[in-house]
């Protein structure tokens, strides 16, 4: 037989008081609760997406993500409930019209509607965001070591970049921003002595117009890091030396007067290719070049792989002394051979006219017995035939006159 429901069990029965006693509590508070405040911190949502700002072209570029303070009010247990997401703040865009940084006013909504509590504050109630179209630029990258020395004879060049994929730089950002770039640099604090060329790495710096270092902090860059390298070179002054090709025998072992606009030049470069050099030798002067019309001849200075000229000297020019030459136009009825081998040769041309250049008290005794034109049969690879062959024109017994110009002579060989 079942127990019959008994009141005045239950009014005894601390549990069961205990338990009624705090649904009461709490169902007397959510209906007599008071009225209160509360303030909750919330974000900024900052949204140009379909406005006239966008429209523009225009992006935040700062102020984005900022946070206020929003006070409501209302029943203390509603209020007391609330997440940051049940309300949005906004920014409007109405001032906006340009690149710039504006004050912009804000607005608090309930998330879902209406609701049983009331906004009654934003603090601050307007924040500042900056607009700006969004650029890119391509930047040559140079580069700085701080604190670098060289040894004693040694020179520390300027750093330059080690690769040439880091020449370059392409950086994004605020239209405004990107117009203060003036430079960038590959920075790298060495602060050592060198005896050697050595690479570090640097880290990039921007510059603006007057030197100063310009904050990366509204901008995209292709890359942070760049390394340098410091070359550590040698120097030292060398002659420069004329040379000559095709000269008469007593020039051989004595060169022919000649002046140089200049004489010595002061190379730098790695102490491997400096260390050897002892002087630059110009391209060779042919004699068959040298006429008393022209006796003056200009060459670009060409320095050994890795060198460089210091003193920036790029040409050099040789200038004959032919005080004392004369020239003497003759006629050639001999032509000898040389290097003939098992070959058999007849010279079809009967004379040729040609200029010997030398001291007049040798010309002025020069007949035409006395030069004649040689030419090499080594010239000729081919078969039995006719040939067309350069000549060069000597005199019998005489190793001071040359002949000026190139001749050739037509030739069959049998």
């Amino acid at each position: 037989m079942k127990g019959k429901f008994n009141l005045n069990t239950l009014l005894v029965n601390n549990k069961f008081i205990l338990l009624f006693s705090v649904i009461a509590a709490v169902t007397l508070w959510i209906f007599v609760s008071p009225d209160g405040t509360r303030t909750i911190n919330e974000p900024v949502n900052v949204d140009i997406k379909n406005t006239a700002v966008e429209k523009l072209g225009l992006q935040v570029v700062s102020g984005q993500g900022q946070k206020v303070n929003v006070e409501v009010s209302g029943k203390r247990y509603v209020i007391s409930q609330l997440k940051d997401s049940d309300i949005i703040v906004t920014a409007s865009l109405a001032t906006v019209n340009a690149a710039g940084e504006f004050e912009l006013k804000l607005t608090a909504v309930h998330s879902g509607g209406a609701a049983d509590y009331t906004i009654t504050k934003i603090t601050p109630d307007k924040i500042k965001v900056r607009f700006d179209r969004i650029a890119k630029g391509t930047y040559d990258v140079g580069a700085e070591a701080i604190g670098v020395k060289a040894e004693t004879g040694f020179i520390a060049e300027a750093p330059t970049i080690t690769n040439t994929n880091s020449s370059k730089i392409i950086i994004e950002g605020p239209q405004s921003d990107i117009d203060n770039i003036a430079y960038v640099v590959s920075v790298a604090q060495v602060n050592k002595t060198l005896a050697q060329t050595e690479s570090f790495a640097g880290k990039i710096e921007l510059r603006d117009i007057n030197g100063e270092v310009i904050d990366p902090t509204p901008f995209t860059l292709q890359y942070t890091e760049a390394e340098i390298t410091v070359q550590i070179s040698k120097s030292k002054t060398v002659p420069i030396v004329a040379s000559f090709a095709n000269q008469p025998g007593v020039f051989l072992t004595t060169s022919i007067k000649h002046t140089l606009s200049v004489s010595s030049v002061k190379v730098i470069g790695p102490p491997e290719v400096i260390d050897p050099l002892t002087e630059i030798t110009l391209p060779p002067i042919d004699f068959n070049e040298i006429d008393l019309a022209k006796k003056t001849f200009t060459f670009d200075l060409v320095l050994p792989v890795g060198a460089r000229s210091n003193d920036d000297i790029k040409k050099v020019t040789v200038t004959l002394n032919l005080s004392g030459y004369s020239k003497k136009t003759l006629t050639v009825t001999k032509f000898v051979p040389v290097n003939m081998g098992a070959k058999k040769v007849i010279a079809n041309t009967e004379s040729k006219t040609v200029t010997m250049v030398g001291p007049s008290s040798v010309l002025r005794t020069l007949k035409s017995s006395n030069v004649y034109l040689q030419y090499d049969m080594n010239q000729v690879t081919g078969a039995a035939g006719q040939y067309q062959v350069n000549a060069i024109l000597k005199a019998y017994g005489r190793s001071d006159i040359w002949g000026a110009g190139t001749y050739q002579i037509q030739i069959t060989v049998q």
